[in-house]
């Protein structure tokens, strides 16, 4: 019995003495174990932190990027159907703020003048002093009032005396027979005592009025209406017939 006592206690001592061994290695490398896993977690969370800082650096330049390369979102369908409406607006306000606005007015548009009826070869001054005689001055001019047409047109040979007529023609070529005689029809209605004569062309006739004389004349075959005045110190009736004969066949 005592043996075994010895023994028990032997064997207790051993037991003792093993586990306080393995207490101090069970902490030592749990100990180890502890900094060893603590080092790959700071390790990794160092560099999980600084990925994650470099991203959170690297994401403006990304969406500065994006922004640029972004294209502009298209115009909504209302934008673009209320578009030409408030344009309309403005240009009926009077506003303009197209960019045409900033450009310099354009030149005005200048009507081109209006070609009048050729007469300059029916009539001249030497003609003119030939057939009256007169040997003042005179000048071409125009016929005040008178408005040159396609189909009408005036010429005037005027004196130095601005209070005097000279002589004047008016020529009408309307382009038919039936609207040329009414011209002359019109033109015998108004006169002052116009008397009808034979002689010169198709139809004509005289008057003398406001120390004046005229004569008009109707041509068929020409299709067109002359009238000539003339101031009674230059043209007599007899003359203005004479001219008439020469203006008929020039027509």
């Amino acid at each position: 019995m005592p043996a075994c006592s010895k023994n028990k206690d032997k064997d207790k001592d051993n037991n003792t003495a093993e586990k306080t061994v393995d207490l101090g290695e069970t902490d030592d490398n749990a100990k180890a174990a502890d900094d060893n896993q603590d080092k790959p977690r700071r390790n990794r969370s160092g560099n999980a932190n600084r990925s994650r800082n470099n991203k959170d650096n690297a994401k403006p330049a990304k969406d500065s990027q994006d922004d640029k390369a972004a294209p502009p979102d298209p115009p909504k369908e209302d934008d673009a159907k209320e578009a030409p409406a408030e344009a309309a607006n403005n240009e009926a306000n009077g506003f303009d703020f197209s960019d045409d606005a900033q450009k310099p007015p354009a030149e005005p548009r200048i009507p081109k003048p209006r070609i009048g009826l050729s007469i300059e070869k029916l009539i001249n001054i030497r003609e003119l002093r030939e057939q009256t005689n007169y040997a003042g001055a005179l000048s071409e001019a125009y016929l005040q009032g008178q408005v040159p047409e396609p189909r009408y047109n005036a010429m005037r040979l005027a004196p130095d005396d601005a209070s005097k007529l000279g002589f004047a023609i008016q020529v009408w070529k309307p382009g038919n027979e039936s609207a040329a005689s009414k011209r002359f029809n019109d033109l015998f209605t108004q006169s002052f005592g116009g008397q009808k004569i034979r002689g010169v062309a198709t139809d004509a006739f005289t008057a003398s009025h406001h120390k004046l004389n005229e004569l008009a004349f109707f041509d068929k075959s020409k299709r067109s209406t002359v009238l000539m005045s003339c101031s009674d110190d230059i043209c007599s009736i007899e003359q203005l017939k004479s001219i008439a004969q020469i203006i008929q066949k020039r027509l």
